[in-house]
């Protein structure tokens, strides 16, 4: 008996009727946002303010580091959330999420007839690129295959390889022949394998097909439609101009949110099919069984996370043995990190969220997702507004976009205000940063300041002793072993002396090497010897992005030129 009254509630809990699901599938909306969104509170709408509250609150309270929530019901934007720096109207690095966007300029491809069908054979778009002996291994991978993560190849280039092959293939100078020259570990479509390397085919396959380059073909079928302006998207390059396909896309929110919406909508924009409905239906419905999260399509994801880990931050927040898994049916596109494009035909709905999370956190956006987000929708008609709970939730919103100056070990070691960085202990010193850096975790007891800026660029600056005996122009060999602590293959590529803008003398060190014997890093020190302290400006990014080099490189030069003592 007392074993039976432990157990009742749990029993109870598990078999309340669960809430009724709303009219399925988009209603016609009624305006379209290729202009703008129209904004409502979320209970004209049909949902509890209440409930976005307090998922607002946890994530202040917590101070996890998501950019942007952006959540769309019945075609309106009823909570649009940054977190300063990221502003409204800013580009955020969206990873993976890339792969979604391609496999839809795939779709546009099939329906404009640049490519007959998903069935169509990888290698009649590369002959060149492999021997008759080669061709024969890869007969049977067809498109459908990539598309699927089901290759065969041995690519071993995602996170459980610790982006080995990946790393490799980016050293290469044809990327196709690299991959399709791999072995074979299996037979195409039989098993799921998370590959970064097999995007990057589809988007070079796509480019074969259509003679265009990706990003352009994008522009003309898919983003000009939807009001997304060329300005606004920023997609890396291989070293042949072919556009990366796995990831390296920057878009705004906004603007994902309208991709989300176009599936949402079935491919339908202001009246004509953008992307056919079948393709949708096609690329979002379970192709196999996958890892990360459950289920896989053509570069979409569904179902729970591995091991259900969403479940645990679920508990962390409002305790309850019995999670139940969201009765809604939804798909997503989901990128390192912590970007996502949560598409819920069940609710009308579309929720992105772009973050700068890591580990275990990646899995919070899909938790928010299921304990705050879905239970919010509970009505299809609108509700009555209350102004307190109203206010609540855009404090939450509005206060979270203020300004916050960063302040590392100390505020006379430094602190920012706006996009400077100010020392006022001596040597004290200014420094103007890029608009919308990232704080960053300090390295070593030396730093005083560490940002990533918006290209993905890590920044710091070093107060250290003058080493005894060695001259400003002799410090490169104490750098390189500095870097050698960190890595391996540690190459000096550069060194040069220069004046600042105040007239103080300096130099720079340019070196290429492994960070962790496995990242490929530029890093470029400044040094300058002041009040007896070596001030020391260090700047890494990836080596291998090519594309953006020029980029950083600006970036870099306007950090020194905005340097003065």
């Amino acid at each position: 008996m007392l074993k039976i009254l432990f157990f009742l509630p749990f029993i109870l809990l598990s078999c309340q009727t669960k809430p009724p699901l709303f009219k399925k599938g988009p209603a016609i909306p009624s305006y379209w946002p290729t202009k703008s969104w129209k904004e409502t509170s979320p209970e004209k709408q049909g949902m509890n303010s209440q409930k976005l509250a307090d998922m607002f609150k946890i994530i202040k309270d917590e101070d996890y580091n998501i950019d942007n929530i952006s959540i769309i019901r019945n075609g309106f934007l009823v909570a649009d959330y940054y977190k300063y720096p990221f502003k409204k109207g800013d580009k955020h690095i969206i990873h993976s999420v890339t792969k979604s966007v391609l496999s839809a300029l795939v779709g546009i491809a099939i329906d404009k007839g640049y490519i007959k069908s998903v069935k169509e054979r990888v290698i009649n778009f590369f002959p060149e690129k492999i021997s008759s002996r080669k061709g024969e291994e890869l007969k049977n991978m067809t498109l459908e295959h990539l598309l699927m993560m089901s290759s065969g190849l041995k690519t071993e280039d995602n996170w459980r390889y610790k982006w080995k092959g990946l790393t490799k293939m980016r050293t290469q100078e044809d990327w196709v022949h690299y991959l399709l020259n791999l072995p074979v570990k299996e037979e195409p479509g039989k098993e799921f394998d998370y590959s970064n390397g097999v995007s990057y085919l589809i988007s070079a396959l796509l480019f074969k097909a259509t003679k265009i380059k990706p990003q352009d073909f994008a522009q003309r079928y898919l983003f000009d439609p939807l009001g997304i302006s060329k300005s606004h998207i920023k997609w890396q390059l291989d070293p042949r101009g072919v556009h990366i396909g796995w990831g390296g896309m920057h878009m705004r929110p906004r603007d994902m949110a309208k991709f989300g919406l176009l599936f949402l909508n079935k491919g339908v924009w202001e009246g004509k099919q953008v992307l056919s409905k079948s393709w949708i239906e096609a690329s979002t419905q379970t192709r196999l069984k996958s890892d990360i999260y459950e289920n896989y399509g053509y570069q979409w994801w569904n179902g729970p996370a591995m091991y259900k880990l969403e479940k645990l931050w679920r508990r962390k927040w409002n305790f309850n043995l019995v999670k139940r898994d969201p009765i809604e049916n939804y798909y997503m596109a989901v990128g390192f990190m912590g970007q996502f494009i949560y598409v819920v035909p069940d609710r009308n709905m579309v929720v992105i969220f772009t973050s700068h999370l890591r580990g275990g956190q990646n899995f919070i956006p899909k938790a928010l997702m299921d304990e705050f987000i879905l239970p919010s929708v509970v009505s299809n008609s609108p509700l009555k507004e209350k102004e307190e709970i109203l206010q609540k939730l855009n404090s939450y919103i509005s206060n979270a976009n203020k300004e916050k100056p960063f302040t590392w070990a100390s505020k006379s070691e430094g602190v920012t205000q706006k996009n400077f960085f100010k020392r006022t202990k001596e040597p004290s010193l200014e420094l103007r940063f890029p608009k919308g850096s990232q704080k960053s975790d300090l390295v070593g007891e030396e730093e005083i300041m560490a940002l990533t800026t918006p290209e993905g660029a890590r920044f710091s600056l070093s107060i250290r002793d003058i080493p005894k005996g060695v001259p400003l122009k002799e410090a490169s060999p104490i750098l390189k072993r500095l870097l050698k602590s960190a890595g391996n293959q540690v190459k000096l590529i550069g060194h040069e002396s220069f004046i600042l803008h105040d007239k103080t003398p300096a130099f720079k060190s340019t070196f290429e090497w492994k960070f962790l014997k496995t990242f490929n890093l530029r890093t470029e020190f400044v040094s300058i010897y002041k009040k007896d302290k070596w001030i020391l400006m260090s700047y890494s990014y990836d080596s291998l992005d090519r594309s953006s080099r020029s980029l950083f490189e600006k970036d870099l030069d306007q950090m020194i030129k905005g340097l003065t003592f």
